[in-house]
């Protein structure tokens, strides 16, 4: 997602996507812990990665989920984790700020797969 051109200053705006697929994601990552994954970059610089851990649960039975609208997410935490990098343009940024600098928002969700070792393992990702 593109945002721009930003203002100096304080700026918001909303992220909104599509639910997945459901019929491409393999059924044993259906259901348990995955990640929701948003960088910012700026110039081809990352510059920010916010992360978001999910629990998604289906409390119905059989196993097998008929009903998606029924499925539960839950964060796992009350505080996103975030990163930050680089301050974007660097030092080498001139002027007032305000020529037409656009922001790249890229988003990925990855899920969270038992590893061989048993521990959780994040796959796929952002940028």
């Amino acid at each position: 997602v593109m945002v721009g051109p930003v203002a100096v200053g304080i700026n918001t705006f909303v992220l909104q996507a599509d639910p997945p697929n459901t019929g491409l994601i393999p059924e044993n990552d259906l259901l348990g812990v995955t990640v929701v994954l948003v960088t910012c970059s700026y110039r081809d610089a990352e510059f920010l990665r916010v992360g978001y851990y999910v629990n998604n649960e289906y409390r119905f039975e059989p196993a097998e989920i008929q009903a998606w609208q029924e499925q539960q997410r839950h964060k796992l935490q009350q505080e996103q984790q975030s990163q930050p990098r680089a301050e974007p343009g660097g030092s080498s940024t001139s002027g007032s700020g305000t020529e037409d600098q656009s922001m790249d928002m890229s988003s990925g969700v990855g899920a969270a797969t038992k590893g061989q070792g048993g521990g959780e393992q994040a796959q796929g990702g952002g940028n």
